[in-house]
């Protein structure tokens, strides 16, 4: 019966513990939340950054294109087919570069998605260099 005794109270010391180090897992879990969602908050606003980054970089290569084909068009009128297979190469290399910052932009996303640690690293150093240069020069 003395060795059921310790037994018990050995079981007991050791449910109490395992009792108080969960205990300590969940205050502490509980405790950095609030810096979890602090960060998942940036990094959601630093994907959707890039995302409208990425929209901006593809309408401006489609407005180039869009501007490039009008004014090859114009000139093909007076100077004609070789002004019309310019425009036309051009055209397919503005929707190419239209194309190629939306897979750019793609790309980021899934990284982001992927390595968000990394990304938001990324985000930040980038905020601190165009900060830092951006100062230098006032």
């Amino acid at each position: 019966t003395e060795k059921s005794s310790r037994l018990t109270e050995f079981q007991n010391e050791a449910q109490d513990k395992i009792r108080r180090a969960v205990h300590d897992v969940k205050e502490s879990a509980a405790a950095q939340m609030p810096d979890i969602e602090h960060l998942l908050q940036q990094l959601e606003d630093a994907r959707a950054t890039i995302r409208d980054l990425s929209a901006r970089v593809a309408q401006t290569a489609r407005d180039a294109g869009d501007s490039a084909t009008a004014a090859f068009a114009s000139a093909s009128e007076s100077i004609g087919q070789t002004a019309s297979d310019v425009s036309q190469k051009a055209s397919a290399t503005a929707q190419s570069a239209a194309h190629s910052a939306e897979a750019v932009g793609s790309e980021i996303e899934k990284f982001t998605r992927r390595n968000p640690i990394v990304a938001l690293a990324a985000a930040v150093t980038f905020g601190l260099v165009l900060g830092m240069s951006t100062r230098g020069r006032k």
